[in-house]
């Protein structure tokens, strides 16, 4: 299984040195929601890639056990049509550079892995990304659109996510995600909005205002490389603008807030 992810910095001192000058209430929010955002960021995509992981196995037809980032032992319930992915109860390092324990559960609703249309669930038991506790599920409905290219419609519902010092944010997605299959690997292209509130109690709403581009040709990891992001929050005037570049595997994005930019290195 190749491995899609790339490891996330933290963010949060270089946002306090780039907004110098704003006002302390300015550098807290922004610093906060971007972290949040690139957190979940981190949380979805272990979802997309066990929902792609279970289509490429064909794991929807077996009950033998697989791997999952070369730490994950898979199972099969055909009775209950579900999939777990079990990491253990101790942290393991994964191929991807993150520990976890517990386990992803995939619920199969409609259909399989493979032959769409295929809808399921994806819930969590006692799992954890880097010692940070995840909770929440996530809905993916998989339709094809053309031979090379499967949509899927994605609601996360009370997702959680709660951080070793217990402070944690609440996030609910509504994104529909393209996948464009290329002999060059897959494209990503996502649209769509999610809100929640921040470890500070804040609520905000991020847009996704130009369609957010990931692909698995940057040296087979699986990061945002075009597209701008949106996040308003509170009763605050001006929102903060993400641009993850033009589409080239540099690793940056920018980050822009009351006429302050800076750009952040993952």
């Amino acid at each position: 299984m190749k491995m899609l992810w790339k490891k996330t910095a933290i963010i949060l001192t270089v946002l306090s040195i780039a907004f110098t000058g704003c006002k302390k209430e300015d550098l807290l929010f922004d610093s906060e929601t971007t972290e949040d955002e690139n957190s979940v960021s981190v949380i979805e995509d272990d979802n997309t890639l066990a929902s792609d992981f279970l289509a490429t196995e064909n794991v929807g037809g077996r009950t033998e056990g697989g791997k999952f980032l070369n730490a994950g032992t898979v199972t099969y319930d055909p009775a209950t049509r579900t999939a777990t992915i079990d990491f253990g109860a101790t942290n393991v390092a994964c191929a991807d550079g993150r520990s976890r324990r517990g386990k992803i559960i995939v619920k199969m609703d409609e259909g399989r892995p493979g032959n769409l249309p295929y809808t399921a669930t994806v819930s969590h038991e006692n799992y954890y990304v880097n010692d940070n506790k995840v909770e929440g599920t996530r809905r993916e409905r998989k339709t094809r659109v053309s031979l090379t290219t499967v949509q899927t419609e994605i609601t996360v519902t009370n997702r959680k996510v709660t951080f070793q010092n217990g402070n944690s944010f609440t996030r609910n997605v509504n994104h529909t995600r393209l996948a464009t299959t290329s002999a060059n690997g897959i494209e990503y292209t996502t649209t769509g909005t999610a809100s929640g509130i921040n470890r500070k109690g804040r609520d905000y709403v991020s847009t996704i205002t130009t369609p957010v581009i990931s692909k698995t040709s940057c040296n087979n990891y699986l990061f945002p490389v075009k597209g701008t992001l949106s996040v308003k929050v509170g009763d605050v005037a001006n929102p903060f603008l993400i641009d993850f570049g033009d589409g080239s595997c540099d690793r940056t994005f920018v980050v822009t807030f009351n006429g302050r930019t800076k750009t952040i290195t993952r």
